[in-house]
């Protein structure tokens, strides 16, 4: 009994070492080895948060914000950025950028599809434009994959690694897709989504 115990908790952490291997490429083409169960998976939650980036709504939302925020310099961003981040719970701008239609849908959304443990959306300038939760802070193009997304107004849809993500509070896979103005065939924003690990392990 005890060696066959033995075998059993060396397979389990055999499997779940293979399991979170596979899970830390950036996206399928960079790292090899993925299995095709999981590319599958992540490439279901990938065309549905495009069906996002391109719905109508989002895409006219997304315009509007980088209309209202095309004067804004870096130095205002970082301001609203600091009290962002300093603010304990939800102001009255954080409400608004909660509660606005484009937040609406996500949740909307999120309802359908609780995997995803957070979404949000950006401008071109990396600044919120809808959220499901409060986001650690409200200037985003700071951060290398939100550059990576942009990237230069060409857009690049792509996966990170596993992380805790911490105004999600769940370990998961961020998944990040850009938003795609069908006018100017060019990136006006991202959008950033958190799926939860083990929503992905129930699917594999």
């Amino acid at each position: 009994m005890k060696k066959l115990s033995f075998a059993f908790k060396f397979i389990t952490i055999l499997t779940a070492g293979f399991f979170l291997l596979a899970l830390t490429g950036y996206s399928e083409n960079e790292i090899p080895g993925f299995s095709k169960e999981l590319k599958q998976v992540l490439e279901n939650k990938i065309e549905l948060l495009q069906n996002i980036a391109k719905d109508p709504r989002i895409i006219e939302k997304v315009r509007i914000s980088n209309y209202n925020n095309r004067d804004l310099y870096l130095s205002e961003i970082l301001k609203i950025d600091k009290k962002w981040r300093e603010t304990e719970g939800v102001d009255d701008f954080i409400k608004s950028l909660l509660t606005n239609e484009s937040s609406q849908y996500l949740i909307d959304f999120q309802e359908e599809h609780d995997e995803f443990v957070e979404i949000f959306i950006t401008d071109k300038k990396g600044l919120i434009v809808g959220e499901t939760n409060k986001t650690s802070d409200y200037y985003q193009a700071d951060e290398q994959w939100w550059v990576k997304s942009y990237n230069q107004g060409t857009g690049n849809t792509y996966y990170g690694k596993i992380e805790y993500d911490e105004s999600a509070m769940a370990e998961s896979i961020p998944i990040y897709v850009p938003v795609i103005d069908p006018g100017i065939n060019k990136a006006i924003g991202v959008i950033k989504a958190i799926c939860d690990i083990t929503a992905i392990k129930m699917e594999l």
